[in-house]
C-alpha cells in the first residue's frame, strides 16, 4: 500500500453548463479543448498555450479554454479530489481512468430532498473561497479552486479500501481517490 500521507493533492471542480448557446464541461472553471494530436503518444507535438495547469487561474468571467494537464512525475502518491460543487452542480459524473485504478478514500455527498430526491445544496465538507466562509454562497458561483474546510481532513488507506478504475462523483459531492 501507498504512504497514507500522499506526497501532493490535487482538487478538481467538475461542472457542466449552457454558455455560448452550446453545451461546456469544465475542470476548475476552464473549458475543455479537445488537442490537435493525442496527449499520451504525441504530446510535443500539441501547441503548448493550449495547456492549462490544473490548478492555475482563469482570468476570463466566461472560463478559460483550454486542455487541461495535470503533470504528476514519476514516484510520487496523489490524492485527487474530485468534486462536482457550486453553481453547476447537478449531474453525476461518470469517471474512467485508462490504464490506472484508483483507491477510493471517500465520498462526500450533498443535500438531497427527502420529497422528491433532488440536490438542495452541494456539501458543506468542501469550499471555494480562501477563507472558506462561502456557506451561503457556495451553490450559486462558480467553483475554480475547491478545497476541504477543515485543514485536518484525514482518509484512512487499509487493505478494506475498495481499488476501482471506474467511478461516480455525485452531483453537489465528491470522491476522494
Amino acid at each position: 500500500m501507498p504512504d497514507q500521507i500522499p506526497d501532493v493533492t490535487y482538487f478538481t471542480n467538475i461542472a457542466g453548463f449552457l454558455g455560448r448557446n452550446k453545451p461546456f464541461s469544465s475542470i476548475n472553471d476552464k473549458l475543455f479543448v479537445l488537442p490537435q494530436f493525442p496527449l499520451t503518444t504525441y504530446y510535443e507535438k500539441n501547441d503548448e498555450n493550449a495547456y492549462c495547469a490544473v490548478d492555475s487561474q482563469c482570468d476570463s468571467d466566461f472560463g478559460c479554454e483550454c486542455t487541461t494537464v495535470l503533470d504528476v512525475g514519476s514516484n510520487v502518491t496523489v490524492r485527487l479530489v474530485i468534486s462536482a460543487v457550486g453553481e453547476e452542480r447537478n449531474i453525476n459524473h461518470p469517471m474512467h481512468i485508462h490504464g490506472h485504478s484508483v483507491h477510493i478514500l471517500s465520498i462526500g455527498r450533498g443535500e438531497y430532498s427527502l420529497a422528491n430526491g433532488r440536490l438542495v445544496s452541494s456539501t458543506r465538507d468542501l469550499t471555494c473561497t480562501e477563507d472558506g466562509d462561502d456557506t451561503e454562497t457556495l451553490d450559486n458561483n462558480r467553483c475554480p479552486n475547491p478545497r476541504f474546510r477543515s485543514s485536518n481532513t484525514t482518509f484512512p488507506l487499509d487493505k478494506y479500501t475498495v481499488r476501482k478504475d471506474t467511478f461516480i462523483v455525485p452531483a453537489g459531492g465528491y470522491v476522494v481517490v
